[in-house]
């Protein structure tokens, strides 16, 4: 009971940081009525490029404060990739190595037209692109920092049109979407929230336009936002979707403006599905068509309810302690509940000013806004995972934090109403900011501070060695998602294995100047091991394994005899047969290979062969350890290849029971290998 009281207090203190003294300055300022009255009266276009202008300065400022110069979360630096390959012309790019030295989290690789992507939806990732273009994909987050302070405005102008205070309110939703520390945080690192958020408060006003109106214009316009969402956040379109066509399927004209609605929508899906067709081939979602070769159980990354829902390699830690029997109506209200509760500080950095939100509800124009809010928080209750982080907030909610702003303004109109709004509003905008600076700042500084506590790369980086066009091995996902160019107009960068991999793409580029870029940035000189002698295939490279049926293939620590301390652990699904599939480079035929494997408990077969070759060729090893009793540290026979070139070879784990724990192959010259 302590521990949960704790967690609901929060970390509470003086300002740590320019970033929260900066906030603590705006709450003096705006505690003054008189500072609110002038904003509330000077001219419109004057107070939107002033807020406008403060939300894309404040937001910029955390991306030097807490982000410390780029993207952080692995989310993020695959929306960067992502969008670099979008301004390059690529949706999915050609790999023309072994793909082992590229593949990794978030990065979708797809075999037979040997193409690697991101895994997410195209809208975010095309607006990202145009910041490449100018060589500014940094700023993207602060414009639409700016633009959502308009759109705000304009969506509790509407909401409010027929009241007299309705430009007041307007201004006090504007200044509750500067105050908010977690939409600053959507609006300053490469996540797709910020741009879904704008659409859904752009959707909304128009909505509530063409509700009052008989044009096709507003539904048209409301149609085209839902369909920038639908190509940048699925579930978020789910949300808009529902309330988009209860708001035209109850207004004059409704065929008209569904049609409307409709016609703006389509192109938007037929680009979801032409991009998700490129990148895997057929009408799979990328995301999906990752999670089925990158965790397990089968189907875990899906929507919906029952067994077998949460993946359980990258959500390991959350499904266990939350989905112990599925992803049911107990554990759904959980998660939502999980949500809710770390969205309360979202709005306004303080949790109790959101009992404005109910007051707001008199307003009848205001519920279509409420409605989209309950919309977005039942759209995310069959998704298994939270999302949420320190910083981030409930980010699967963070879509709808301007319709949020803008209830708080409506409601601060109706409470109390024989004072003016300014009087209320500027002690209100006052203690949000305050919360910031004294309670919300604290999370905020807990993103900043993780991993390294700044990006794990940066151009700066590879500037000693910019002009020799090296191939730079990377130690992490989040580097190589950050230093990767699909064009490879600099350098080659790939995955750092430190093992046969390495060697397999020096030899292949013909032995550049070569370079490690270790986990704590360090760049070092770095020559693989020479495939002349003994070298090693360990088997947690091959992760994200190529394809996987029936069995799962995770990367797993195994201390003790394993090489690297680490295996590829390939497990069946139940007590069905599975198999998993891999590649060992060209360079490996002609050698004879030694698999070693630090536990084989079940019974399987494990196969190589020269791809194209027949399957009489391949080489087989068979196990049979049914018990947990069996013995540990395998040194399995060692036998050759013949001779065939740089033809990659298939590996093929078929597990039918049980498990096995693959530590590497060990590759040597032909008829030095021993078996044991």
């Amino acid at each position: 009971m302590s521990s949960l009281l704790a967690k609901a207090i929060g970390s509470w203190g003086a300002p740590l940081d320019l970033f929260a003294w900066g906030a603590v300055l705006l709450a003096l300022l705006l505690a003054f009525p008189q500072v609110l009255r002038a904003l509330v009266s000077m001219d419109r276009r004057v107070f939107l490029a002033l807020v406008g202008a403060a939300a894309f300065g404040a937001s910029a400022a955390y991306v030097a404060v807490y982000l410390r110069g780029g993207p952080r979360i692995i989310d993020a630096t695959s929306y960067f990739l992502q969008g670099r390959a979008l301004s390059e012309g690529h949706v999915a790019w050609p790999v023309d190595a072994e793909s082992t030295s590229v593949r990794g989290r978030f990065l979708y690789y797809r075999e037979d037209a040997g193409t690697l992507t991101g895994i997410f939806p195209p809208g975010y990732p095309a607006l990202l692109a145009l910041g490449f273009l100018v060589a500014a994909p940094m700023w993207v987050g602060p414009l639409l920092a700016a633009a959502l302070v308009w759109a705000t405005f304009a969506l509790a102008r509407e909401v409010a049109h027929d009241r007299d205070d309705a430009e007041a309110i307007g201004r006090v939703a504007a200044l509750f979407s500067l105050a908010s520390g977690a939409l600053r945080y959507h609006t300053a690192d490469t996540m797709s929230h910020g741009l879904s958020a704008l659409c859904i408060t752009v959707a909304l006003t128009a909505l509530l336009r063409a509700r009052r109106s008989d044009d096709a214009f507003h539904p048209l316009l409301a149609g085209l936002a839902a369909g920038c969402v639908l190509c940048t956040r699925f579930g978020s379109f789910l949300g808009i979707a529902v309330v988009s066509l209860l708001a035209l399927v109850t207004c004059s004209g409704r065929i008209k403006k569904l049609l409307a609605f409709a016609v703006a929508l389509a192109p938007f899906a037929l680009l979801l599905v032409a991009v998700q067709r490129l990148q895997t081939g057929d009408l799979t979602s990328t995301q999906g068509a990752y999670y089925a070769v990158a965790d397990g159980p089968p189907g875990c990354f899906r929507y919906g309810f029952g067994d077998g829902i949460g993946c359980t390699f990258e959500h390991r830690d959350f499904v266990r302690a939350n989905l112990e029997h599925g992803y049911d109506a107990l554990a759904a209200l959980r998660v939502t509940g999980r949500r809710l509760f770390m969205h309360m500080q979202d709005a306004a950095n303080f949790g109790p000013l959101l009992l404005l939100l109910p007051l707001s509800l008199r307003e009848a124009r205001a519920r279509l806004l409420a409605l989209a809010v309950l919309a977005q928080v039942l759209a995310y209750a069959p998704f298994y995972f939270d999302g949420n982080y320190p910083g981030g907030g409930a980010r699967l909610l963070a879509d709808v934090l301007p319709a949020e702003h803008v209830l708080l303004a409506v409601g601060l109109a109706i409470v109390l109403p024989r004072r003016s709004l300014t009087g209320k509003a500027s002690w209100m905008l006052a203690l949000s900011l305050s919360a910031f600076a004294l309670h919300a700042s604290f999370d905020h500084r807990q993103l900043r501070d993780r991993d390294l506590g700044r990006p794990y790369f940066a151009d700066a980086d590879l500037a000693p060695i910019q002009a020799s066009h090296a191939l730079v091995f990377v130690e992490t996902d989040h580097a190589m998602n950050l230093a990767y160019d699909p064009d490879e107009r600099f350098h080659r960068i790939a995955r750092y294995r430190g093992d046969g991999y390495d060697s397999a793409l020096f030899e292949a580029l013909h032995r550049p100047p070569t370079y490690r870029l270790a986990a704590d940035r360090r760049l070092v000189p770095y020559v693989p091991a020479a495939l002349t002698g003994p070298v090693r295939f360990e088997g947690e490279s091959s992760f994200p394994v190529l394809s996987q049926d029936g069995a799962v293939a995770t990367p797993e620590w195994a201390p003790g005899c394993a090489s690297s301390g680490r295996v590829l652990h390939v497990a069946a699904v139940g007590t069905g047969r599975g198999r998993v599939h891999f590649t060992l480079p060209g360079s490996a035929v002609a050698r004879t290979l030694t698999p070693q494997v630090v536990s084989a408990l079940g019974t399987g077969t494990m196969r190589v062969v020269a791809r194209g070759a027949a399957p009489t060729s391949a080489l087989t090893w068979d196990f049979d350890q049914p018990t947990p009793s069996a013995p540990k540290c395998l040194t399995w026979a060692a036998r050759s290849m013949p001779p065939s070139g740089s033809t990659p070879l298939d590996v093929e784990v078929e597990v039918r029971a049980g498990s096995l724990d693959l530590d590497a192959f060990l590759a040597e010259p032909s008829g030095t290998g021993s078996a044991q």
